[in-house]
C-alpha cells in the first residue's frame, strides 16, 4: 500500500509539473505576441493634412515597439492628405483600412522605411536595417505632378504590404513599391495602378516597373541607401492586380554575380501594361505560376544578362558607388519554373522585345562598359535551367521566344496566334515556339499551337533542341517545323501532328541536322511538302513510319546535297500533290528506300534524279495511282543495289 501511495503522490506531482510548465509556455507565447495600438481616432479630421501627427506615432511606434511588442497605428476611415514624406520603422504596423491618402506635393518619397541618415549608415546594412514592418489596407494616391518613387523599403527583414491600393492618380514616377535588400517580403491582394506612361502618355524612362526589386549598388539605382549589393530573398507576390501600369512587377538592373533568390510571383492579374507584365533579371530559384496576363505588350521576360546595346545603362560590376568591386559568381542555371500561367499579349510599340514568354541569355564577343564604367568581361552568359509547362497563350507576338537559352523545358503549353498587328515590322516572322542565337540542348514536347504566322516550332541560328516530340501543330502560315540555319534537333522529331502548314509539315534547311529520325509524324494538307530536308542539311537517322496526307507538293522531299543516314522507310504517303518520295539535285540516302505505301501522287510514286543516290536498295514499296511513273530514276542518279519486290499498280 505504501508502495501504491508513492506512486499516486509522484504522478500527481509530475502532472502539476506538467501544467505548470505549460502555463509557463502559454505565458511565453502571450509575451511574444504582446501588441500595442496607437490608434488616431480623435486625433486627426477628415481631408485634412495628417502628415505631422501620422509621422509622431510611427516615431512612438520607432522608440518603443519591440519584436515582442508589436505596435500598430490605426488611422480612421476617410481622406486625408498628406504634404510630405511619412517614416515607418521596425516592428510596426500601419493599417491604413478604409483610408485614402493623397500626397499634395510634386517631390520625395510618400512612404519611407527609415530616414536617409540612417538608410546611408552602415548600421542599415545586409538585412539588418529593419525588421518586421507591415502596411495593412488602404490607398495611397500619387498625382498627376508628381515624379518620384511613391514607397521605398530597403535593408530589411520581414516586410509585408497587404491588401493596399497604390493609385498614381496620373503620376509620372518612375516606381509605385520600390525594394531592395529585403529578407522575407510579402505582397499580398495589393492593387497597383494608373502609373507611369501607362498613365500619362509621356515618359523619361521606360523602367517604370509598379513593383521593382533593385538592388542597392549606387546613387543611380536608389538614392540615399547603403551600397553594398545585398540581394533580396524569399519574396512572395501573389493575389495582386497590376492595371494601366508601364511594367508589372520585375527589375531592369543587374549587379553582375548577384541574385535574388527564392521568388515566388503567383496568382496575380495583369491587364493594359504597356511592357511587359512580369520582367525578372537575375533572379534564381524562382517560381511565375497562376498568373493572368491581359492586354500587354509583353507578358513574362526571364533574363540572366543584358544585350550589348544595353550594358551601359543595366549592368554594374561594383559596389558602393564604384569604389568597390564586387566579387560573386555567373550562375547560369536559374532553376525557375513558369507554370500555368494565362496570357494575352499584343504588339504595342513601347515593348521593343515582345513576346508572351521569353527567356533570355547573351554571349558577350567582346567586353563592353558598364554603367559604373568599369569593363563587363566578354563571356558566355546564357540562361539554362528553365521549365515553361501548361501555360495558355494568346499571342500576336512569338509565343515562347528562347535566346542564347540552354536545357530548358517547354513542354504542354497551349499557342495560339491571334491579333497580328499591321505595325509590327516583324509580323509575318511571328513563332509559336522559336530557339534563337545559339539555345541548345533545349526539349519541346507536347506543346499546342495553332494560326502562327510564320511557324509553329522553329530552331534556328545554331540552336537546338534534343527532341521534338509529341506537339500538334495547326494552320501555320509557312512551317509546322523549322529546323534551320546550321541548327540541329540531336533526338528525334517523332509523333507530332502537323495540319494545313502554308509551306512545308516538317523542314530541314541550311545546313541544318536531325541527330536521330523524324520518325513517326502525321502531317496533313501541307501547303507545299509534306517533309523536306533541304540545302546540305541531314537526317542521321530514319524518315520512318510518317504519315503524311496530301500536301500540295511532294510527300518526302530530299533535296540539294541533302543526306539521310538511314532509311526512308514505312511510311503513308496519299495524294500528293508532286512527288510521292523525292530525292534530288545531288543528295544522297545512305540505306534503303524500303516498306513505304505511296498512293495517288499527281507526279511520280518514288522518283531519284539530279545526279543523286541511293546506297542501298529500293524494294517492298507498294505505290499506286501514279500520274506518272510509279518509280524513276533518272538523270545521273543511281541506286547501288536493287529495285526489288516493289508492288507498283495503275501508274
Amino acid at each position: 500500500m505504501e508502495g501504491e501511495y508513492m506512486f499516486r503522490l509522484y504522478m500527481k506531482r509530475t502532472v502539476i509539473m506538467f501544467l505548470l510548465a505549460l502555463l509557463f509556455c502559454f505565458g511565453c507565447s502571450m509575451k511574444t505576441k504582446a501588441a500595442t495600438t496607437i490608434d488616431l481616432t480623435g486625433s486627426v479630421t477628415i481631408d485634412s493634412d495628417i502628415t505631422t501627427e501620422l509621422n509622431n506615432a510611427l516615431t512612438t511606434a520607432k522608440e518603443n515597439a519591440t519584436s515582442s511588442n508589436i505596435y500598430t497605428v490605426i488611422v480612421p476611415s476617410g481622406s486625408y492628405y498628406i504634404s510630405s514624406t511619412l517614416h515607418i520603422w521596425s516592428n510596426t504596423t500601419l493599417n491604413l483600412s478604409g483610408v485614402t491618402l493623397t500626397y499634395d506635393s510634386s517631390q520625395g518619397l510618400i512612404l519611407l522605411l527609415g530616414n536617409d541618415s540612417y538608410n546611408t549608415s552602415s548600421s542599415c546594412s545586409g538585412y539588418n536595417g529593419f525588421e518586421n514592418v507591415t502596411i495593412y489596407g488602404g490607398t495611397i494616391m500619387g498625382s498627376s505632378t508628381y515624379s518620384a518613387t511613391m514607397t521605398r523599403f530597403a535593408h530589411a527583414k520581414n516586410v509585408t504590404l497587404e491588401n493596399v491600393t497604390l493609385d498614381g492618380n496620373g503620376c509620372l514616377g518612375y516606381h509605385m513599391v520600390e525594394v531592395a535588400a529585403i529578407d522575407g517580403l510579402m505582397v499580398k491582394n495589393c492593387t497597383f495602378q494608373n502609373h507611369g506612361k501607362a498613365a500619362t502618355g509621356v515618359s523619361s524612362d521606360s523602367c517604370q516597373e509598379a513593383l521593382q526589386i533593385d538592388i542597392p549598388v549606387s546613387n543611380e539605382t536608389i538614392a540615399n541607401i547603403y551600397e553594398d549589393g545585398t540581394t533580396t530573398t524569399d519574396v512572395t507576390v501573389s493575389g495582386c492586380t497590376f492595371s494601366n501600369v508601364t511594367k508589372g512587377v520585375g527589375t531592369h538592373t543587374m549587379l553582375l554575380g548577384a541574385y535574388h533568390t527564392n521568388i515566388t510571383i503567383s496568382d496575380n492579374t495583369f491587364t493594359d501594361c504597356l511592357e511587359e507584365a512580369i520582367g525578372i533579371l537575375n533572379y534564381y530559384d524562382c517560381t511565375i505560376s497562376g498568373n493572368t496576363i491581359n492586354n500587354c505588350g509583353s507578358g513574362i521576360d526571364i533574363a540572366g544578362f543584358k544585350s550589348a546595346s544595353t550594358i551601359s545603362g543595366a549592368v554594374y560590376t561594383t559596389i558602393f558607388d564604384g569604389t568597390q568591386t564586387y566579387s560573386g559568381s555567373v550562375r547560369n542555371n536559374l532553376e525557375t519554373t513558369v507554370k500555368n500561367n494565362t496570357i494575352t499579349v499584343s504588339y504595342l510599340s513601347d515593348q521593343g522585345t515582345p513576346a508572351a514568354i521569353r527567356i533570355y541569355g547573351y554571349k558577350l564577343t567582346s567586353s563592353a562598359e558598364g554603367v559604373d564604367g568599369n569593363t563587363v568581361a566578354a563571356g558566355d552568359y546564357y540562361v539554362s535551367g528553365v521549365t515553361v509547362s501548361e501555360n495558355t497563350i494568346t499571342t500576336g507576338l512569338h509565343g515562347i521566344h528562347l535566346n542564347y537559352a540552354k536545357n530548358c523545358t517547354i513542354s504542354s503549353n497551349k499557342i495560339t496566334g491571334a491579333g497580328f498587328s499591321s505595325s509590327d515590322s516583324n509580323q509575318s516572322k511571328r513563332v509559336g515556339i522559336i530557339l534563337d542565337s545559339l539555345s541548345t540542348s533545349n526539349t519541346i514536347t507536347d506543346n499546342t499551337i495553332k494560326s502562327m504566322m510564320k511557324a509553329g516550332i522553329d530552331v534556328q541560328s545554331s540552336s537546338s533542341a534534343e527532341k521534338i516530340t509529341g506537339n500538334k501543330v495547326t494552320d501555320c502560315g509557312d512551317y509546322g517545323i523549322f529546323i534551320y540555319n546550321s541548327s540541329k534537333v540531336t533526338g528525334n522529331i517523332q509523333d507530332n501532328t502537323i495540319s494545313q502548314s502554308g509551306n512545308n509539315g516538317i523542314y530541314v534547311s541550311a545546313s541544318s541536322e536531325v541527330g536521330g529520325s523524324i520518325r513517326e509524324n502525321t502531317v496533313s494538307s501541307a501547303g507545299k511538302d509534306g517533309i523536306s530536308v533541304y540545302n546540305s542539311s541531314m537526317v542521321t537517322g530514319y524518315i520512318y513510319n510518317n504519315q503524311i496526307i496530301s500536301p500540295s507538293g511532294n510527300g518526302i522531299y530530299v533535296t540539294k546535297f541533302s543526306n539521310i543516314g538511314e532509311n526512308i522507310s514505312g511510311n503513308t504517303i496519299s495524294s500528293a500533290g508532286g512527288h510521292g518520295i523525292y530525292v534530288y539535285n545531288s543528295s544522297t540516302v545512305s540505306g534503303y528506300v524500303y516498306g513505304n505505301e505511296i498512293s495517288k501522287p499527281s507526279n511520280v510514286g518514288i522518283r531519284i534524279a539530279a545526279s543523286s543516290k541511293v546506297k542501298k536498295s529500293i524494294k517492298r514499296n507498294t505505290v499506286t495511282n501514279c500520274g506518272n511513273c510509279g518509280i524513276l530514276i533518272y538523270n545521273s542518279s543511281k541506286v547501288t543495289g536493287n529495285i526489288q519486290d516493289n508492288t507498283i499498280s495503275q501508274s
